[in-house]
């Protein structure tokens, strides 16, 4: 699956109030580092923050993570997986 078409899914599916599953490698571009592959079971997305006053905002996705209880975020081009289905470039 291509990466815009998880995002489009994503949405779909978090408009409809269905939760959905992803894994993404973790990146903190402060500190330059990651803590490697996050597996997050049940999702749906949360509104972007706005480009003009938030850095990384077009390439940044929020979401809710069901499990832990908390509002969190990943940088798209770090998507992985989707509902089970690798993300591919091409």
């Amino acid at each position: 699956m291509k990466l815009y078409e998880a995002i489009a899914r994503m949405r779909e599916l978090t408009a409809q109030g269905r939760a959905f599953s992803f894994s993404f490698m973790s990146y903190n571009s402060s500190a330059n580092t990651t803590e490697g592959v996050v597996d997050v079971r049940k999702a749906v997305l949360r509104k972007k923050a706005d480009a003009k006053s938030y850095r990384n905002a077009d390439v940044l996705m929020p979401y809710f993570d069901y499990d832990v209880c908390e509002a969190r975020q990943f940088y798209l081009p770090c998507l992985m997986y989707f509902n089970g289905e690798k993300i591919t470039i091409r």
